[in-house]
């Protein structure tokens, strides 16, 4: 053992729920799936509730750990 050991915490998360289209392009004979193209239209109000709905979690799950004091403006300045 080492002098350091990690904690893990487990943690029960209920992730938001994420719409899957079916979205196939074909590169010259080969088929690849995008289901989660939609995300890439980000001025998309949809879109945007999807972000907040992660950032929500996010900073849930941070705010759970001891020692970590994560507001918006942390979190903005780590992306």
């Amino acid at each position: 053992m080492t002098s350091q050991q990690i904690r893990v915490k487990r943690l029960n998360i209920d992730y938001p729920e994420t719409r899957r289209d079916d979205v196939i392009d074909d590169y010259h004979g080969v088929k690849v799936e995008d289901p989660y193209r939609w995300l890439e239209e980000v001025p998309n109000p949809e879109v945007q509730e999807w972000i907040d709905e992660q950032n929500k979690l996010t900073e849930s799950v941070l705010r759970s750990y001891s020692g970590w004091d994560v507001g918006p403006e942390v979190i903005h300045r780590c992306i």
